[in-house]
C-alpha cells in the first residue's frame, strides 16, 4: 500500500477573537490548504545480466516524479545488493 501523498488541511479562527488593536471578529474565518508529497518512482532500470568479481559494471534507471508536491530539494542514489545468494533476510551492502 503507497502512502497517500495529498492531505488537505482546515484551518478555522473566531468569531470571539480580537484583533492586535483590540477590534472583535464579527465573524469566523475558514480556509483550507492542500500539502502534496512527492512520491520518487525508478523506472527504466538497465543492469547486465552476469558479472564477474571484480568486474566493473554499468547500471541505470530513471527517477520521475509520480507525487502531487515537488521534489524541491537534492538527494542521493544508492544501489545495495543482499549479503547472500538467496537475496532475503541478511543485511544488504552498499555498492
Amino acid at each position: 500500500m503507497r502512502p497517500k501523498l495529498k492531505w488537505t488541511y482546515e484551518i478555522a479562527v473566531g468569531p470571539q477573537i480580537k484583533d492586535l488593536a483590540g477590534n472583535s471578529m464579527n465573524t469566523a474565518y475558514v480556509g483550507s490548504f492542500v500539502i502534496g508529497l512527492p512520491d520518487l518512482v525508478v523506472s527504466n532500470l538497465s543492469i547486465p545480466s552476469e558479472a564477474w568479481t571484480g568486474q566493473q559494471i554499468d547500471i541505470g534507471w530513471t527517477v520521475t516524479n509520480a507525487g502531487a508536491g515537488n521534489a524541491e530539494t537534492t538527494w542521493n542514489d544508492c544501489i545495495f545488493r543482499p549479503s547472500d545468494d538467496q537475496m532475503e533476510g541478511y543485511p544488504a551492502k552498499l555498492l
